[in-house]
């Protein structure tokens, strides 16, 4: 598969990259169940792609973390998404 295919993954943990990237890492892992595998598996097929990003600029912390307001503003805007100025109400 060539790699303009591959799935990427952004990750935050340059642990798990190294873990999933590294064969080498195989024995001293061997209690990780056999499930966990399978991004290793799919990474050294050239399936998936696994990309480093920094907690900062992980877009997906806006839906799963608490974070302060002035990086909420900045993810936000990343995601292109407009704050609103005024709520609407919904009359019943």
């Amino acid at each position: 598969m060539a790699n303009d295919e591959a799935v990427k993954i952004y990750e935050d943990n340059q642990g798990s990259i190294a873990l999933a990237k590294n064969p080498e890492f195989h024995k001293r892992t061997n209690h990780i169940d056999i499930r966990y595998h399978f991004v290793r598996e799919k990474v050294e097929d050239g399936q998936v792609v696994l990309q480093y990003v920094s907690t900062t600029d992980m877009l997906a912390d806006i839906m799963t973390k608490p974070i302060p307001a002035t990086q909420f503003g900045v993810l936000r805007n990343k995601l292109g998404i407009q704050a609103s100025m005024a709520v609407e109400s919904v009359a019943g």
